[in-house]
């Protein structure tokens, strides 16, 4: 996003602060992102990962996690993609794709 740069990797999310040019680990309190991640978006002021066990949503502002898991609310195998629309993500996993549809 504009204030940081997000990167995924095999063991975890990481974090660079371009203001001040610190970095860090960024750890969820699920554990969802501690361990290979796929795929980052920004959705408004929102950042999801998705990762080998699902997908995370991380709300910036109030500091909210809300949490996909892979076999429980994904079907499909690990995620590998997603896209963020408003009323939906899609999934793109190891058996095909899946959605997840809000109201």
């Amino acid at each position: 996003d504009s204030q940081m740069v997000w990167v995924g990797t095999d063991q975890g999310v990481f974090k660079l602060d371009l203001g001040d040019m610190t970095q860090e680990k960024f750890v969820d309190p699920y554990g969802l992102v501690n361990t290979r991640v796929n795929h980052i978006v920004k959705f408004k002021d929102e950042i999801w990962f998705a990762s080998r066990l699902g997908i995370l949503q991380y709300q910036k502002k109030e500091n909210k996690y809300k949490v996909y898991s892979q076999g429980v609310d994904i079907p499909g195998g690990e995620v590998l993609q997603i896209a963020v629309h408003p009323f939906a993500v899609w999934a793109a996993t190891t058996n095909g794709a899946a959605s997840l549809i809000f109201s």
